[in-house]
């Protein structure tokens, strides 16, 4: 399922940036910055890192929230996987449409 994959990705793109947060802090604790606009810029690199950390997991949530949705449609309906994701995508869609002329 296309889920599956934008999941597995997200996570990795987690990670990835926890693993930046955390080499970036260890680096702040090491170095006595110069000046404090160095400082600053360290400091928002690490609210950029955490804002986007906040945002993936928002999207973590969703992904799980639309596969269960998915799964509970497919069992209620007898649709494959496929089927109702599309099925999900084409309302997404018409919803977006109707908010558009409102």
């Amino acid at each position: 399922m296309d889920e599956k994959i934008i999941y597995s990705s997200l996570l990795w793109h987690r990670d990835h940036l926890m693993q930046q947060r955390k080499r970036l802090t260890e680096a702040a604790g090491y170095v006595v910055y110069s000046t404090f606009w160095e400082s600053m810029r360290v400091s928002t690199q690490l609210e950029r890192l955490n804002e986007d950390i906040e945002r993936i997991d928002k999207q973590l949530e969703q992904v799980r929230e639309f596969s269960k949705v998915a799964k509970d449609i497919g069992i209620a309906t007898g649709e494959t996987s496929d089927r109702v994701a599309e099925l999900l995508q084409k309302y997404s869609e018409d919803k977006e449409f109707e908010e558009t002329w409102m």
